[in-house]
């Protein structure tokens, strides 16, 4: 089953059995904001270009070293991709400019896809006996079990992952969670978030949604 790397994401932080999110709040939209970003990249819709010198502040390197631009005439038939992309034009936009605003849609409309793909079923809980809340639990779990399986491949057995795999596994480091996917072989967490870290270097979307989720909402570069 074709999956984006924003649906494998979203299949990791979720708990198959209580429909918990491991990582939630305005957060995790971002990092799935960052991971449409990331897909729009590796499929050639989008590119990026280094900021030129003398033009970057004095932040974060993931936060103002980069810029997206939409490659001429790209067009997808995916409906997220074709959203995320419709919010990118010709001019020059930093990553951070994208992620925040596009954050706010990215939970719900992937986890409608996901139950649409028959991969997560809704349950109806209470918070504390009373809030009404629907959590997502695990339907089929066969696709998020190849991921984890590439995820461990590259982290505990330190095969090399292919481009999607490692943007993945960037991301997942970026909101450090990438401990929590991959487990054995001797390795403690810390030797994982190390190796994690090692494959999230140079990674332009997953070192903005790191510096975006390690600053207050107020910090925020508000949308255009």
């Amino acid at each position: 089953m074709e999956t984006l790397i924003a649906e494998d994401l979203l299949l990791l932080l979720l708990d198959d059995e209580s429909g918990r999110s491991t990582f939630a709040g305005s957060d995790r939209g971002m990092a799935l904001a960052g991971a449409l970003l990331s897909e729009l990249a590796l499929t050639e819709l989008v590119r990026f270009r280094d900021t030129p010198p003398g033009w970057t502040r004095i932040l974060s390197p993931g936060w103002n070293t980069a810029e997206v631009t939409r490659v001429h005439g790209a067009v997808s038939d995916d409906p997220l991709l074709s959203r995320a992309l419709s919010a990118i034009d010709d001019n020059p936009r930093k990553p951070s400019e994208l992620i925040v605003p596009m954050g706010r849609w990215t939970t719900d409309a992937l986890l409608e896809r996901l139950h649409q793909k028959g991969l997560i079923q809704p349950v109806e809980v209470k918070v504390l006996g009373v809030f009404p809340r629907t959590r997502w639990r695990a339907a089929d779990r066969t696709r998020e079990a190849e991921i984890r399986e590439r995820i461990h491949a590259a982290l505990v057995l330190g095969e090399t992952p292919d481009h999607r795999t490692s943007a993945l596994i960037a991301l997942l480091s970026a909101i450090d969670q990438a401990q929590y996917c991959a487990a054995g072989g001797g390795l403690t967490h810390t030797d994982i978030q190390r190796r994690a870290a090692e494959i999230r270097a140079g990674d332009r979307v997953a070192e903005t949604v790191k510096s975006l989720v390690e600053m207050s909402d107020d910090d925020r570069i508000p949308p255009p």
